[in-house]
């Protein structure tokens, strides 16, 4: 996957996202962001559903982006006998704290 080469991934929001009004503690919102997310040297749009909820300490928002490697131009990751599918997801988890 040439890690060394690209060490990170990048995604970049088209827009703010709007979650209305604070949550309560606990309570789940649902909501898409779209963006562009780059891999490997390679920048492709995406949208990504989303979960957000607030805890005592933080906004956390999760989401995950499927990825199929030839769009990043990412060779198929295989090691010597043993190989992978063409595709994978990227996972996150943001955890939004207060200045």
């Amino acid at each position: 996957m040439d890690t060394a080469q690209f060490p990170t991934a990048k995604f970049t929001l088209k827009q703010p996202i709007a979650l209305g009004a604070e949550p309560a503690d606990g309570k789940i919102i649902s909501t898409t962001a779209t963006g562009d997310l780059t891999l490997h040297g390679t920048t492709r749009s995406v949208t990504v559903a989303l979960q957000a909820h607030r805890t005592a300490d933080a906004m956390e928002i999760t989401g995950s982006i499927p990825v199929t490697f030839a769009d990043f131009q990412i060779p198929n990751p295989s090691f010597a006998t043993i190989t992978t599918e063409d595709h994978g997801i990227v996972e996150f988890l943001l955890a939004l704290t207060p200045a």
